[in-house]
């Protein structure tokens, strides 16, 4: 078959072969517009039509011309039709004064056939094969959905393009197993169908119901009102912290200011005034000096024996801790901090200040190629108009300059304004401890910042690779996204940890290395998804859940003895009655018992968590292990406040209380936006788009935008609980500060 016109040639065979597929029935619709002259339609053009066969039998050719009545689509009108491999359509749209210069096309069905939506420019003849849709034309896979937003400019400068359908004949393009391997096998049915003014021929082994809109894109004061709200709520933070330091400042600067405002302003801002000599308070037992001789007391609230200083018994102060906690151990004393405060405090501190150096520096060589990566994707996909290559949520994508998905990566705003009010949080009450520093010498808990500065600026850099990430998401660069949040959950659970441990410090260089290891698991998971990954995985998991187990229970102060393990297999096989009753039941019950159970508690999570892995094969291994971090980190701070509230029966300050709520209010819903799955670059573009949703908020974020957001501030306010949840004992002596 071959159809003349003035300035154009098409041809097909029939039947029709397309990739081992036969089709009897094909349809084309005639480009009704000359090159010269995209308007104006030739309405009594002539066209030719030659029918020849090399078959030495007659061939019987159905042949029908008719009319396309509803060729040019318009704006928020849908329109419906049916499709075939062998029929392919397309329409016709032209911008209109009011659409800002901005459209998307919104394709939708109602099966699973693999389908192609291509926009190109007004030129004739129009590219509906699947051999060439993809030239100078924007394009998407689809199966049940498919969203295109369109620019009057480039392709589409002169006001007007074509939204091409076709159906592929086999869906291998959109999945990896065809949805029904014997349809192209049924014998093609005939029929005579309108639907909105088109008459039908068609195949029906392949037909897809399609749907198409065309809606008005967001303004640019659109833009800036979204873009508004979000730095307003973000500097609305600014206000508030700089808001108490002034009001603080001003009682301060207050005679004779001792009242209960001041006391409160100054609990909310976490830091204690201090006189020339420790005096006793209500919140534990003081000291005027450090040259007390040691006494034995009792904790002003548990009950449990406790020495108030070592200063002058010679036998102790010489004992390595791991001895002391043995020492302790028999005599049934408490271990406090005090016993765990006797480095040096400059050596201790500049071990901590290498954390931030270490993270500054991951993120500089870490950073600068995945910006280049993603650039380069950002490029290619404008340049070829493949819109399969980044993984959006094409609902709801709003492009700006190069960006095709700019609000995805504005919306990480959040977490760098956040990094660096937290940074000018620490960075103030670091200045105001370093000028009282000999005061706090023996009371409170050791304040060494550079875990906070770096978890100030791993908040900041997750913001920049968050939204690095989300210039062109997909399977080769998901890493961007997640790495740093490991890394924070892992800072945050250190940080907690050595608040009480401040002496049993992990060097920065082996905390980063082991969350090396811990990108690279992930790496692996999201490669190599299988059944003996996640047999090696449980394996691994089960026993760093031993381990670290062990290291909280004995407060990092144990050693594995092999010979302990061969004497009992020994005595198994002389008499196991006896070994058993002996080294086993003995010893069954815990020496800490609150925290044995608390532990027990936390295991069992991080097992059901695993076996809940493992059973299900979690396609997307990055966020399985991204909720584990972040569970993990949960139990932690549940297991610390237990510990403070109900073993050591302190109370924490207001701020406290009031970050912790204002905390959990951030993630309980922050995590419900993170689960909707709006995208899922584990899988195919088409069926990732599956799942794509219009936006919720200001009509330009969308619920992963809301995540972002929600986390930033449930981050920031996790960073300051941390930061103030031992204000309460800052007077305290550290003889009285249990460890846990």
């Amino acid at each position: 078959m071959v159809v003349r016109r003035e300035t154009t040639v098409e041809s097909w065979t029939v039947p029709l072969e397309m990739r081992g597929h036969s089709f009897n029935t094909i349809s084309r619709i005639m480009c009704p517009f000359s090159v010269q002259q995209h308007q104006q339609v030739l309405a009594t053009a002539q066209f030719y039509i030659d029918v020849s066969t090399s078959s030495v039998e007659p061939v019987t050719i159905y042949f029908v011309a008719y009319k396309v009545e509803n060729f040019k689509l318009r704006r928020s009108e849908p329109f419906f039709m049916q499709v075939t491999p062998s029929s392919p359509v397309f329409f016709q749209y032209n911008f209109t004064s009011d659409d800002q210069d901005e459209v998307i096309v919104k394709v939708t069905s109602d099966d699973d056939l693999c389908a192609v939506v291509s926009v190109q420019e007004v030129l004739c003849p129009v590219r509906v094969l699947p051999s060439n849709y993809n030239y100078r034309a924007h394009y998407q896979s689809m199966m049940t959905k498919s969203a295109l937003t369109i620019k009057k400019q480039g392709l589409y400068d002169q006001g007007a393009f074509f939204v091409v359908v076709i159906v592929l004949p086999v869906d291998t393009e959109c999945s990896s197993n065809n949805i029904d391997p014997a349809s192209a096998a049924r014998p093609p049915r005939l029929t005579n169908r309108k639907r909105q003014g088109v008459t039908d021929f068609t195949d029906y082994s392949r037909q897809k119901n399609i749907s198409i809109v065309i809606e008005k894109g967001l303004t640019g004061s659109g833009y800036g009102l979204a873009m508004a709200i979000s730095i307003t709520v973000c500097v609305a933070f600014y206000i508030l912290g700089f808001l108490i330091i002034w009001l603080r400042w001003w009682f301060e600067q207050r005679p004779n200011s001792i009242g209960p405002k001041e006391s409160f302003l100054k609990r909310l801002t976490g830091i204690h005034s201090h006189g020339d000599n420790y005096e006793e308070s209500n919140e534990g037992v003081a000291l005027e000096n450090s040259d007390v001789k040691a006494i034995e007391s009792y904790h002003s609230t548990t009950g449990y024996p406790v020495r108030e200083s070592y200063d002058d018994d010679e036998e102790l102060s010489i004992l390595t801790i791991s001895q002391l906690f043995r020492h302790k151990q028999k005599t049934g004393e408490s271990i406090v901090v005090s016993d765990l405060s006797r480095d040096d405090r400059k050596l201790t501190s500049s071990k901590y200040r290498q954390y931030a150096w270490t993270l500054l520096t991951v993120a500089l060589f870490y950073g600068l190629p995945a910006v280049q990566l993603v650039i380069a994707y950002q490029l290619t996909l404008n340049h070829t108009g493949n819109e399969n290559i980044c993984y959006y949520n094409f609902l709801c994508a709003h492009p700006y300059g190069i960006l095709s998905d700019f609000n995805h990566v504005w919306s990480n705003v959040g977490y760098a304004l956040l990094g660096i009010l937290f940074f000018l949080i620490v960075f103030r009450r670091s200045r105001i401890y370093y000028r009282k520093v000999n005061k706090f010498e023996h009371v409170g808990i050791p304040q060494y910042f550079g875990l906070y500065y770096a978890m100030a600026f791993g908040l900041f850099v997750e913001g920049f690779m968050s939204g690095t990430y989300h210039i062109c998401p997909n399977k080769a660069n998901f890493q961007f996204d997640t790495s740093f949040m490991y890394i924070i959950a892992g800072m945050c659970m250190l940080r907690l940890y050595q608040s009480r441990h401040p002496d049993i410090e992990t060097s920065a260089y082996r905390a980063f290395f082991a969350f090396g290891v811990v990108i690279l698991i992930a790496l692996f998971g999201v490669l190599y998804n299988s059944v003996a990954f996640w047999g090696f995985f449980f394996t691994v998991y089960m026993i760093a859940i031993i381990f670290i187990n062990v290291e909280i229970y004995y407060m990092g102060k144990w050693v594995f003895v092999f010979e302990f393990f061969t004497g009992f297999c020994g005595k198994l096989r002389g008499n196991p009655v006896q070994a058993v009753r002996k080294d086993c039941l003995t010893c069954s019950r815990p020496h800490y018992q609150s925290r044995w159970f608390l532990l027990l508690f936390a295991t069992a999570i991080n097992v059901g968590i695993a076996i809940y892995g493992i059973a299900s094969l979690y396609p997307d291994f990055a966020t399985y292990f991204l909720i584990i971090m972040i569970a993990n980190l949960g139990i932690y701070f549940a297991y610390y406040f237990f510990m403070k509230l109900f073993i050591a029966r302190e109370r924490p300050s207001k701020l406290t209380f009031l970050t912790v709520v204002l905390m959990l209010t951030c993630w309980v819903p922050a995590l419900y936006f993170f689960g909707q799955g709006l995208t899922n670059w584990a899988t195919t573009p088409a069926k990732s788009r599956n799942g794509n949703r219009s936006c919720i908020l200001f009509g330009f974020y969308d619920d992963h935008d809301v995540w972002h957001f929600l986390s930033a501030f449930a981050m920031f306010f996790s960073f300051m609980t941390i930061l103030t949840v031992d204000d309460d004992i800052m007077d305290q002596d550290r003889n009285g500060i249990l460890v846990f």
